[in-house]
């Protein structure tokens, strides 16, 4: 994703101010990509969250090589959901190719 693309970027002269909470979701985000984990950020609707994670992911990407796959759930996912995003898209395997790990 270009920078452009991101929701506000691309208007004449707007740039991401650095708040403590991008502070916080850009340290947050580089532990969770070190340990190879997962979490979640939540938060009321506009609040920058969306901004907030494309902006530290992108800065992962550039500054120390990180490879980021980004999923799209749909509204309340179900436990089965994530695993499928996680194991079989995020690898590149599909149903017609196998089954995922979680599912045998």
């Amino acid at each position: 994703m270009t920078a452009s693309t991101y929701q506000y970027v691309d208007l004449p002269d707007a740039q991401v101010v650095t708040t403590r909470a991008l502070l916080t979701a850009r340290e947050n985000i580089a532990d969770t990509v070190a340990a190879r984990a997962m979490m979640c950020i939540h938060g009321g609707a506009g609040f920058g969250k969306t901004l907030a994670v494309n902006t530290c992911l992108r800065e992962l990407e550039e500054t120390a090589g990180e490879e980021v796959c980004r999923v799209t759930f749909r509204a309340r996912p179900t436990a089965r959901a994530v695993r499928y995003e996680r194991d079989c898209k995020s690898f590149g395997v599909t149903p017609d190719q196998g089954r995922c790990i979680d599912d045998q």
